[in-house]
């Protein structure tokens, strides 16, 4: 399909849609190798798993229960007792899947102006009503979005390499 010739609503929330898809299906990815990388660092001791994040009758979340954010950091924690050497060698690729998180969070619960000028390709704003009632409003270039997702490439092997290292299994080719 020919994107330059749609008018300028049709053209936006086609990005929006392929934005939105490409960022929720890495960010899913990514929960996903957070998860083996978390039952690999805790294979010794699965219940320590618990002891980070509690629901609110006390007990310790399992795995499944907790949000992304609360993967990430069980997985630092993880790496960190138990691998430190990889956790300081691929610390930056954590950073950067909690960045995935942020990105994707916003195609999932904010509003996505369409108001710009009608010649105006270059950029998104997304709306956050915050609890105060007030909005808060980012901008982020169209062009920098779609780079950002293709660096993300980069850390998705890194990570994979990452799984591979302390699982004792031959280095992943791509």
């Amino acid at each position: 399909m020919n994107s330059e010739n749609l008018p300028y609503k049709a053209w936006l929330a086609l990005e929006e849609i392929k934005l939105r898809g490409n960022y929720l299906s890495i960010a899913t990815d990514f929960d996903w190798i957070l998860i083996i990388l978390i039952k690999e660092c805790f294979k010794q001791n699965p219940e320590e798993i618990k002891t980070f994040y509690f629901k609110n009758d006390g007990k310790g979340k399992e795995l499944c229960e907790m949000s992304m954010f609360e993967r990430i950091e069980v997985c630092r924690n993880g790496l960190l007792k138990y691998y430190p050497k990889e956790y300081i060698k691929y610390e930056k690729s954590l950073d950067i899947i909690d960045l995935v998180r942020k990105i994707r969070n916003k195609f999932a619960h904010q509003k996505i102006d369409d108001m710009f000028s009608t010649k105006d390709r270059t950029e998104l704003t997304f709306h956050d009503l915050k609890k105060n009632f007030k909005v808060k409003s980012t901008i982020y270039k169209v062009a920098d979005l779609w780079t950002e997702l293709e660096s993300f490439r980069n850390t998705m092997q890194s990570t994979l390499i990452l799984i591979s290292k302390i699982m004792g299994l031959p280095k992943p080719t791509f």
